[in-house]
């Protein structure tokens, strides 16, 4: 029972399993090891671990603005990932980054266009597969419900990794 009733505190406060992971439910007590920042996290004051900030993932999205620039027929990609606002509105029945969680999954996105025989690429320089810390950080805010934690300005150059390959449209 206290198990399932830390379990409904840390749903309640939207910081999900990842804020309990260091609680022992047997003791209450914590086991050292879950209060290490990893990705974008940080600790919040009481050594817990903070929910994504949007900018950090929004840092993972700028392979995503290689495509998802405009909406067609101007863009490549289906919707435009530019703004908070764009990973809220709705595509096909779900939100954008409902759809996003989905094609990361699979990885089907990014696409990682290796271009055909003739050298003909959908994007040229075609795109990089996002590293796992980065693909993980995006992961991470879209789990605890793609929130605008930090707010929603954010610098449009900065990136999660170094290299994209492709070369991102700006807002």
């Amino acid at each position: 029972m206290r198990a399932r009733t830390a379990l409904a505190a840390c749903s309640l406060a939207a910081a999900g399993y990842a804020a309990c992971a260091g609680q022992d439910s047997a003791s209450g007590g914590d086991r050292g090891d879950a209060h290490v920042a990893t990705d974008a996290r940080q600790p919040d004051p009481d050594g817990s671990i903070g929910l994504v900030p949007f900018c950090e993932a929004y840092k993972a999205m700028r392979t995503c603005r290689c495509c998802h620039f405009a909406e067609p027929p101007d863009g490549i990609g289906p919707f435009p990932l530019f703004t908070y606002e764009d990973t809220q509105q709705e595509y096909f029945g779900d939100p954008v980054y409902v759809r996003m969680r989905r094609a990361l999954d699979t990885d089907f996105m990014p696409l990682v266009d290796s271009c055909d025989d003739d050298g003909v690429c959908v994007i040229d320089p075609p795109a990089k597969p996002l590293e796992p810390r980065c693909k993980q950080t995006l992961l991470d805010w879209i789990d605890q419900g793609a929130l605008p934690v930090g707010g929603t300005t954010c610098d449009p150059d900065l990136s999660c990794q170094a290299d994209i390959g492709c070369n991102p449209q700006r807002p």
